[in-house]
């Protein structure tokens, strides 16, 4: 080595080392899983992960459009961004609500979709590209684009009549985003062919991009071979893989469920039509490997036909509930969890006690419930017979009580 160069790597080593901190909307393994990917690449090109805002030369805001709600998540973030960074600091905001509602994000920051994400490499003058980071397959633990405070006023406000249950919730945003912390997550697409009419999330993630079956075997057996546990499936709709590729999830199940190992797979944001679809298939597939299940996810959405139709959710209920049945009477141990959504445009008190009766009848592992939120461009937004935020959340606490 020459002199010019020892006295060159003696002034690199003395350079101040950056600081990050990332924010994204933490209960949604599937940002969160790519906010990951980012995470990877910051401390690939030498930065280390900050613990405030004040400390940070990079702010890194995964933004989230999906709700309302989260959308002011965002914007409260960014402005606390704006409000405590140092002079020198950089924020960047990609993400979801730049394709939901990207007219709200204005002011002194970067804004980047995530299909020119690589525009970072000149913002951070990166030595490793962003193109070259593969997906990530451990979560870490973030930053939540909602502070504690707000957590604790909205939890309070909607939960309060069941203390067990809002102190569970409360529980769950401290010590909650360890969930994914000792399991192996593979993201086998992005998207979905779904067109409800209610969901924004599809203006940010598109159709469904699936990616290669051998790819996601070698992941599976690369988190095998760790000695990972368990494993979660990461897409916006997982039944929907493969149909862009000329496969199909049932396919994928087969090939993954022939690693050998002792591992469970959690299988999550699974839209029941692909269940119905492929059900034949599937049911002696899931009781031949019953074992390897921990839970299946299935958004179910509501139990009224009529309902389900307004969302354009495409199956009917009975065929939903089929499904279920036979599944919990081969596979009686097998846990599934749902969502319901509540307060519907249209929805009314007989389509919403279809749901209640749905509910409390089958034995569903855990119940998501959702009041209904208008979001920008949706068809559900232009819907008449909106529910009065009383009678939704009349509706919404009956169902915490069987959940």
């Amino acid at each position: 080595m020459e002199k010019g160069d020892t006295k060159k790597s003696e002034v690199s080593s003395l350079q101040p080392i950056k600081k990050f901190i990332p924010f994204v909307n933490n209960f949604c393994p599937r940002r969160s899983l790519d906010t990951s990917r980012f995470y990877n690449y910051f401390l690939e090109n030498g930065w280390q992960p900050a613990n405030s805002i004040e400390k940070s030369d990079l702010i890194f805001i995964y933004s989230c459009g999906c709700f309302g709600s989260s959308e002011k998540r965002t914007l409260n973030t960014i402005k606390a961004a704006l409000e405590k960074k140092a002079s020198h600091a950089e924020i960047v905001v990609t993400g979801c609500l730049l394709k939901i509602h990207g007219d709200v994000l204005n002011g002194t920051y970067h804004v980047i979709p995530v299909e020119e994400i690589s525009s970072l490499d000149n913002i951070i003058a990166a030595r490793t590209k962003m193109e070259s980071i593969p997906d990530a397959n451990a979560i870490y633990p973030m930053r939540d684009l909602i502070s504690p405070k707000d957590f604790l006023m909205k939890k309070f406000k909607m939960d309060v009549e069941l203390s067990s249950l809002f102190f569970s919730k409360v529980k769950s945003f401290f010590f909650g985003r360890t969930k994914y912390r000792n399991t192996w997550n593979i993201k086998i697409a992005d998207g979905c062919l779904g067109n409800c009419s209610y969901c924004a999330i599809k203006f940010a993630a598109g159709r469904v991009k699936s990616k290669d079956p051998v790819a996601i075997v070698q992941e599976f057996k690369q988190g095998v071979q760790r000695g990972e546990k368990t494993f979660v499936l990461i897409n916006n709709d997982v039944g929907s893989y493969g149909q862009d590729i000329g496969t199909n999830f049932a396919e994928l199940m087969e090939k993954i469920f022939d690693i050998e190992g002792r591992y469970k797979i959690r299988i999550i944001d699974f839209n029941p039509r692909w269940l119905i679809r492929y059900f034949e298939r599937l049911l002696p597939l899931f009781k031949k490997n019953k074992d390897k299940i921990a839970y299946l996810s299935m958004p179910v959405q509501s139990a009224s036909d009529k309902t389900l139709r307004l969302m354009r959710r495409p199956y009917k209920i009975d065929d939903i509930k089929f499904c279920f049945n036979e599944l919990k009477k081969n596979i009686p141990d097998l846990v599934i969890n749902t969502h319901f959504i509540v307060g519907f445009p249209g929805e009314t008190d007989d389509d919403f006690e279809l749901t209640r009766e749905y509910a409390q009848a089958f034995e569903f592992g855990r119940i998501s419930i959702h009041p209904y939120n208008d979001r920008p461009g949706t068809e559900s937004s232009k819907m008449p017979d909106k529910i009065p935020v009383e009678t939704m959340f009349k509706r919404y606490r009956k169902l915490l009580q069987i959940s």
